[in-house]
């Protein structure tokens, strides 16, 4: 696809399609209910954002950084003209994560507008440079000492699902994830490393003078010098 394509696309998606008809296409091709939670809305007017993703993400820190802001600046400079930023924020309410600066940023960089699956401030400013953005609702809250913004790593991402195809594996969502590591318990661990690492297929080797402390410490795995 030329450059220019590349710029044209998300016009003609924004001009030509609407949600309900993306999400009739995605039910036929097997994608059911992957469409944007209701609870998400615009700020001001219900601007169409139609671009190229590019996902950011958040997690809750309770400690302010020694340099603030260091990863929202290093996240803002990916952004490319054209693109819809997305912020997987889990519906965090520690604070907003997206405001007036952003927004500047986002809207300077040729951005198509910010999709926050959290909350928001600054709204008025926000609407008064036209600059579209959907979120959870408004919040006062800064970020700093309570989320962190990132980039998403698109490779690790890719190669995850590449594998999921590839192997015939569930692509597991990031709840399903955690919930199958909080059921493994220590007994499991230790049978797994058991199974894994047994003491015959272990070899270690010692530099100094006293053979004896070499050998004890290779006695709690039950390995033999």
């Amino acid at each position: 696809m030329m450059s220019t394509d590349r710029s044209a696309l998300p016009g003609l998606a924004a001009e030509r399609l609407s949600s309900a008809v993306l999400s009739d296409i995605l039910d036929d091709l097997g994608h059911r209910d992957h469409v944007l939670d209701p609870a998400i809305r615009p700020l001001g007017d219900a601007a169409v954002i139609a671009g190229w993703a590019n996902p950011f993400l958040v997690t809750e820190v309770d400690e302010i950084p020694a340099v603030p802001y260091a990863g929202e600046i290093a996240a803002l400079d990916d952004i490319a003209p054209d693109d819809v930023v997305l912020i997987g924020a889990g519906g965090s309410a520690r604070a907003a994560v997206w405001g007036e600066l952003f927004s500047t940023a986002a809207r300077v960089r040729g951005a198509r507008g910010t999709l926050i699956d959290g909350y928001c401030r600054d709204a008025q400013t926000i609407a008064a440079i036209g600059y579209p953005v959907w979120c959870r609702g408004m919040l006062p809250l800064d970020v700093k000492g309570r989320l962190a913004l990132s980039m998403e790593s698109t490779a690790s991402r890719m190669n995850r699902l590449g594998r999921s195809v590839l192997m015939d594996m569930p692509l597991l969502t990031l709840d399903e994830t955690i919930e199958r590591l909080d059921a493994v318990d220590a007994e499991q661990l230790s049978e797994l490393a058991q199974m894994l690492y047994p003491p015959t297929r272990l070899s270690a080797a010692g530099i100094g003078r006293d053979e004896g402390r070499f050998r004890e410490a290779l006695d709690p795995v039950g390995m033999a010098a």
